[in-house]
């Protein structure tokens, strides 16, 4: 058979992951990056030797996300943080992080009627048949629990805001969740920043054969007799067979015309993005290295030292992330939200001002292209890679499939798009 041409529409994690598979089987293969580098919000920036990623990035690493990046050959080393010294922050007073049965039993700062209720409520997820809550949110399950302790109800909302960065629990699907906080996941921090996985990515398609067309912005996607034209922003149609989507759904919709693709349009159009405000601080040095890691629990905030356990600065150096969870809708003022993450900063690490190397505020990141949403059946419900109706049209990223959340979907529905395109039977 004849090669099929295949574009991909964005640089990221999945559309360079799709690219590699593709090329690797045959296919000629053009990735269409707007900006003029690779790695999306998987980019790093290196400053004075500091590492800043877009904000605090914390990889799952779940065994075949792992399997799919040793076999395409990306190389990357990293740690687990250290769990005895993460910790809460719960009226303005510190505790360890209850995230094990003795942190939970000596935490200095919950009541002891929540602590039991805790206690109970994780017992009971063990037993729980996480399936029969899909489709049901994590604010419905929290009310079937009969949760009486408000530190309770802080506890789980804590724990959603941190395993999936989503503080909407009257949206996020509560079967997911359930899984989530069964197993509390370990987190990896990735030495040099998570561009080791983009660098990685972006050698294995350029050996495959991968033409990488950077500051290409793709203004429209048009159905054809023969497939489907790009129409790129200088003007130039460009015609393929195959096309990949890797680019979140706001950026799906700005490249389909009002009258095509009615399903993919109306998926798109329906998603609720997760976003934060981050500010990303490089130190000479952490002023107490004991204290790299805070969760607040009556606010929502995030302060973590990747530096403790990762390789991102130079010898004694630091890098800090700290971030507001944004609910949905919420409006970010963000001079205010700035001066807030600054402030906390202030009581976690005091004279922390003196030692800035860099400093990196991102008022409104997007974390995620779509919450997993209950009304839709949580993972089970979410969309693609296929787009229905139309032949060969595809989309991936964190927004899509059914097998995982955050950059492992970005990854797997990338790998499942290459798939179905390969399974085909047309290259």
């Amino acid at each position: 058979m004849a090669k099929k041409e295949i574009a991909v529409v964005g640089g990221g994690l999945a559309g360079l992951t799709a690219s590699v598979l593709l090329a690797r089987a045959g296919c000629s293969v053009t990735l269409f990056e707007r900006s003029s580098v690779l790695g999306g919000r998987g980019a790093t920036k290196d400053v004075g030797g500091f590492r800043f990623n877009l904000g605090p990035h914390s990889f799952y690493l779940e065994e075949n996300v792992k399997s799919v990046l040793e076999n395409i050959g990306v190389n990357y080393t990293g740690r687990t943080p250290d769990r005895s010294k993460q910790l809460m922050e719960l009226k303005g007073k510190l505790g360890k992080l209850p995230n094990t049965v003795p942190f939970i039993l000596h935490n200095e700062v919950l009541e002891e009627d929540a602590k039991k209720e805790i206690l109970n409520l994780l017992s009971g997820v063990q037993q729980t048949d996480t399936a029969k809550w899909r489709g049901k949110s994590v604010a419905e399950w929290m009310e079937d629990c009969s949760i009486s302790h408000p530190d309770t109800r802080l506890f789980v909302e804590g724990a959603l805001r941190l395993l999936t960065y989503s503080s909407a629990a009257d949206l996020f699907d509560a079967e997911l969740f359930l899984s989530l906080l069964r197993t509390m996941p370990e987190v990896w921090y990735l030495d040099d920043g998570w561009g080791t996985l983009i660098s990685g990515l972006e050698q294995a398609a350029r050996e495959a054969g991968v033409r990488i067309a950077l500051s290409s912005k793709v203004n429209r996607i048009h159905e054809t007799a023969h497939g489907y034209s790009l129409l790129l922003s200088e003007g130039s149609p460009h015609p393929v067979s195959f096309v990949i989507l890797a680019v979140p759904p706001a950026a799906v919709l700005n490249l389909l015309e009002e009258t095509d693709f009615p399903e993919l349009r109306n998926w798109a159009t329906e998603t609720i993005p997760i976003y934060a405000s981050a500010l990303n601080v490089a130190l000479r040095h952490l002023p107490n290295p004991e204290q790299p890691f805070v969760l607040g629990f009556d606010t929502p905030y995030y302060y973590s030292a990747h530096s403790d356990a990762a390789r991102l600065a130079p010898d004694e150096g630091a890098v800090v992330h700290l971030m507001k969870y944004v609910r949905p809708g919420e409006t970010i003022h963000h001079a205010a939200v700035r001066e807030e993450l600054r402030t906390w900063m202030d009581s976690l690490q005091p004279g922390w001002r003196d030692l800035i190397v860099e400093e990196q505020f991102l008022p409104s990141m997007m974390v995620a292209g779509d919450i997993i949403q209950a009304k839709r059946g949580g993972l089970a419900g979410r969309f693609g890679p296929q787009v229905p109706g139309t032949p060969h049209l595809y989309v991936a990223g964190d927004w899509v499939g059914n097998e995982a959340q955050l950059a492992n979907a970005s990854i797997m529905s990338a790998c499942r798009a290459a798939s179905m395109i390969l399974e085909g039977g047309e290259l």
